[in-house]
């Protein structure tokens, strides 16, 4: 598909402006004069099909603020094609990933973090009360909407990409080892175990590292990273920003724990946690944010570049 294609007799596609598991084209429906995204799928095997369908008809199913909403879903067939095309059409939204922001700024300081952290705990805290875990949270899947009037505070965080996500009532694949290795938890490295909602909790604690100190917990190659997912506990936070407050460093090792029921085991706990921990010390005019605005350099990181899919 490309630029100037008409699916589904009503979304003329624009500019690819994202990929990963199918490929993202803004596009305008023909006769609202309305600006959409649209995700196509193309060349669906009887798999993909079944993926597709349960994706679409997942995200058909929620509203909530901070998590991209979805118009219209269905099969698209091209003229003179074999194949069918699945489309999922939802609001297109304008700004930048929360990776392309710590790309830019190397990492946050503790109000920026809060800003951000909250509202995509709601979110997480709103599937998880509907038993559907996401399976792949991490910056790339945070979208930092425009409209800004400070460096981010009014921006609206908005969890994309569901393709991994699970029904924990009957998805056949929810168990299957997939998503992005460094923010993959342990359970998740292991196709025997049955996932829930605490493999959410870890990739939320891997983004908080990252956000806190500009760096990922588990660093090395691709089976480096496995390993010590499984076997090593990272250093704390302060170990990289020694300004970052003690209440900080535990609570991220919760979020990271190797044993799910020794995590935090909740969004909506994770989200009292951390505010408790931030508000133990004045942290609008604390050192750490000082600090923070100082230290430019930041080490080169394969961050999201690795997908596992087995």
């Amino acid at each position: 598909m490309q630029r100037g294609d008409l699916i589904a007799d009503r979304y003329l596609l624009s500019e690819e402006i994202g990929g990963g598991r199918g490929v993202v084209f803004s596009a305008s429906h023909v006769f609202l004069q309305r600006e959409v995204a649209v995700k196509l799928l193309p060349s669906m095997g009887v798999r993909g099909a079944k993926k597709f369908a349960a994706e679409a008809r997942l995200l058909g199913r929620l509203r909530h603020p901070n998590i991209v909403e979805v118009y219209d879903a269905g099969v698209h067939q091209p003229a003179g094609a074999n194949d069918r095309v699945g489309y999922i059409s939802m609001e297109r939204l304008h700004g930048q990933t929360l990776k392309d922001r710590l790309s830019d700024t190397g990492r946050l300081t503790l109000p920026e973090i809060t800003t951000l952290i909250q509202p995509v705990l709601e979110a997480l805290s709103y599937l998880h009360a509907r038993d559907i875990i996401h399976r792949d949270v991490k910056p790339s899947n945070v979208f930092l909407t425009d409209g800004s009037t400070g460096p981010l505070a009014p921006a609206v965080p908005k969890l994309l990409d569901f393709g991994l996500s699970s029904d924990l009532h009957g998805d056949p694949l929810s168990n299957r080892v997939a998503g992005t290795i460094r923010y993959l938890s342990p359970e998740q490295l292991n196709p025997n175990v049955t996932l829930d909602e605490r493999v959410d909790i870890w990739a939320v604690g891997v983004m908080l590292y990252r956000m806190l100190t500009g760096r990922l917990p588990f660093q090395g190659g691709r089976h480096e990273v496995i390993m010590q997912i499984v076997a090593r506990k990272p250093p704390p936070p302060s170990k990289w920003v020694t300004t970052i407050p003690r209440a900080i460093d535990e609570l991220v090792l919760r979020a990271l724990a190797k044993r799910p029921e020794e995590r935090v085991q909740s969004a909506a706990e994770l989200l009292r946690a951390w505010n408790r921990a931030v508000g133990e010390r004045n942290w609008k005019s604390g050192t750490y944010q000082a600090k923070a605005a100082r230290l430019s350099q930041r080490p080169e990181l394969e961050d999201e570049a690795t997908p596992l899919v087995f």
